[in-house]
């Protein structure tokens, strides 16, 4: 049976279809649709979340006609990331059912909804003394509603995932050799930064800076229209570390530091999470690993190194057994390893 992973984002649909053949996948067809193309042909001023169902809703027709008896194998796709939160807590207990009865409450009082109304997911983990527990919550009502949708679409995946338990999984597969790690996801809307201790996520965070913010600073620095800086800024754009400036232009150099500019904000709050996770864990991250479509920027591996002290690199397939082989250039690898 074949496996269709659906990679929901704010900038592009990705679409991945799988074969699993004993411990390995093998790549049957991927694609990615761009939401701004489509919106193009739809009324002004329609919200994203239509723009992505009818994406969806379209390729699911197009793998129906594909296949001569329809599409029969598995879809997998995630909750948007705006439904829901996420705590990390310890349960002092080394049974599951009593750590689940003990769990709602550890729940702090900060969540905006009361026990009842919550739906939350649980993934437990033995530790040496109890259970660590990493609770995926959101507001029932609002989940329910995003599955009636889901429903009224026919569109009820077989498993439906968060980004971030897809992440796990995937890094839990990993070759990282590094006990304590951070993964960039450098997004177009947003950048998720998630820190491991032993290829689990023990914390996460979220800053606005992504590529959208690129997009529109260098479109008005350089008057170039919104529809065409998407290419310019993944064909042309670059950082320079402090020692490259004297042997680049005077244009050169004015981009970069609008890029340094854009994303020192970002940077600031990395310093201020990886202080955060040295106090709270004991722990010094070791290694910082990049991985979204943002990442794709020439040297911005550099950059990163620089600014915060630390080895910095690009999450490549060969990271991850179970992907090494599917074939994929570096740039399509950026793209789709979330998927």
């Amino acid at each position: 049976m074949n496996t269709l992973a659906i990679d929901i984002g704010t900038y592009s649909i990705k679409f991945f279809e799988v074969q699993k053949e004993r411990k390995s996948l093998r790549l049957l067809h991927f694609t990615e649709v761009i939401l701004d193309e489509v919106r193009e042909t739809m009324e002004e001023d329609v919200a994203t979340e239509e723009i992505q169902t009818e994406i969806i809703e379209s390729y699911l027709d197009e793998m129906d006609a594909v296949h001569t008896e329809g599409f029969e194998g598995k879809i997998v796709f995630q909750v948007p990331n705006h439904l829901f939160t996420t705590r990390y807590l310890h349960i002092p207990v080394k049974q599951v059912k009593k750590a689940e009865q003990m769990l709602p409450f550890q729940l702090d009082d900060e969540l905006p909804y009361t026990i009842p109304e919550l739906h939350y997911v649980t993934k437990f983990t033995k530790v040496q003394e109890g259970l660590d527990a990493t609770v995926y919550i959101s507001n029932l009502q609002t989940f329910d509603q995003f599955y009636q949708n889901l429903d009224q679409l026919n569109i009820i995946p077989a498993m439906l995932t968060s980004e971030m338990s897809a992440l796990q999984c995937l890094m839990s597969k990993s070759k990282i050799e590094e006990n304590n790690y951070c993964l960039i996801d450098l997004g177009h809307e947003s950048t998720k930064v998630y820190f491991f201790h032993q290829n689990r996520i023990v914390s996460n965070h979220v800053s606005t800076i992504g590529g959208k913010v690129v997009d529109e600073n260098i479109s008005n620095t350089y008057d170039i229209p919104m529809d065409e800086v998407s290419i310019f800024k993944h064909q042309n754009s670059f950082f320079l570390t402090e020692n490259q400036f004297s042997d680049v232009d005077e244009d050169q150099q004015e981009f970069a530091k609008l890029m340094k500019i854009i994303f020192w904000p970002l940077v600031m709050d990395l310093k201020r999470w990886l202080l955060g996770y040295r106090v709270a864990r004991g722990s010094n991250i070791q290694k910082i690993i990049l991985t979204g479509g943002t990442s794709r920027i020439t040297n911005i591996d550099n950059f990163f190194s620089q600014n915060l002290n630390l080895p910095v690199e690009i999450l490549k397939f060969h990271d991850i057994p179970t992907l090494e082989s599917m074939g994929l250039t570096l740039e399509q690898q950026c793209s789709y390893q979330m998927a």
